[in-house]
């Protein structure tokens, strides 16, 4: 029996460690874009400034508080500290919980999530292209992040 417990805890260490980059690199990548320059003129060419800036705040919290939430789940499992590993998982429990009220919610408003998405997406292409027509040398977003990604 110990010998399995043993493996458990090496296996929610890495587990965690692993969780732990992914949190990092969510947090370095949305900090990297938001103290680039190159990416600050894409944004401010954008005419999207506010929503990017959201977003980037967004990931960067969700990033820290991945890390967080990970290095619990890691340092607990390294010391076999009962109150971490308790502390864990009632962390994921609650975002667990959140999951499936949100799975369901939108399983039930379906029909009128893919209306809302359909909507903004039509108006979108329809912004993009009277955007590109009233310009004489159009920025647009979509063309500034193309070109940076292709």
């Amino acid at each position: 029996m110990k010998g399995c417990v043993q493996c458990l805890r090496v296996i929610l260490v890495v587990f965690n460690f692993l969780v732990v980059l992914i949190g990092l690199a969510v947090l370095g990548f949305s900090v990297y874009i938001y103290l680039e320059p190159e990416a600050q003129d894409i944004i401010l060419a954008s005419g999207q400034q506010h929503v990017v800036q959201i977003m980037l705040y967004a990931l960067m919290g969700i990033g820290g508080i991945t890390l967080v939430i990970a290095l619990f789940g890691c340092c607990g499992a390294y010391h076999e500290s009962q109150c971490l590993l308790g502390t864990y998982f009632t962390i994921l429990i609650m975002i667990f919980a959140t999951q499936v009220t949100g799975a369901t919610l939108g399983y039930i408003y379906r029909e009128e999530i893919m209306k809302y998405v359909d909507d903004r997406m039509r108006e979108g292409i329809e912004e993009y292209s009277m955007l590109r027509d009233q310009r004489e040398n159009p920025i647009p977003f979509m063309d500034s992040i193309q070109r940076m990604t292709h």
